[in-house]
């Protein structure tokens, strides 16, 4: 469901590893969080083609730890709603994934679905550049920049080309975009 009537809502970015409690935060190095009006998150995480896709590659158990960056990464990407990551085959395509189980989910129950868009490497570079700056001015303690500020940067590019304007994004998502000033 697409965003109808692109609002200026209100954006921060935070680095991955300091955004997710995580046991080994160096492994999620080079990810960001993206927040858009403080409810919605899209995670930037680096480049992991060589490990996935397919993203049921890697079998996560509850209490066995994960210790090497690629299964963090593939973690990272499958717990989160809105993912962006590198992959120069997939650029400019997006996907809806099955995320991790919910600790109490029923065994038999269908998958929650997360959605990947794929950008190529050179996109790639820019918006990291463009997110570690974003990351120096804004928190998700209160410091924040508006959409409209980020006219022209890939970042807005981005978020109202691809994110915005998919068909992929829940109704709850639609919704709480919908309401921002």
């Amino acid at each position: 469901m697409k965003v109808p009537n692109l609002r200026d809502f209100l954006v921060h970015a935070e680095p991955l590893n300091s955004a997710v409690a995580f046991d080994n935060p160096e492994l999620l190095r080079g990810g960001y969080v993206v927040g858009l009006n403080s409810r919605i998150y899209v995670r930037f995480i680096p480049d992991m083609s060589e490990v996935a896709p397919p993203w049921l590659t890697y079998k996560f158990e509850k209490d066995i730890p994960i210790e090497t960056r690629s299964a963090a990464l593939v973690w990272a990407l499958r717990v989160s709603d809105y993912s962006v990551t590198s992959n120069s085959k997939l650029a400019g395509t997006t996907e809806k994934i099955p995320l991790l189980p919910y600790e109490f989910t029923k065994p038999d129950a269908d998958p929650d679905l997360g959605v990947v868009w794929y950008v190529d490497t050179a996109e790639w570079s820019a918006l990291t550049v463009e997110l570690e700056n974003l990351c120096e001015r804004t928190s998700p303690f209160g410091s924040f920049v508006s959409l409209s500020e980020l006219t022209g940067t890939h970042l807005w590019r981005f978020l109202t080309a691809n994110f915005l304007a998919s068909d992929m994004l829940t109704s709850s998502t639609v919704e709480t975009l919908r309401q921002a000033r």
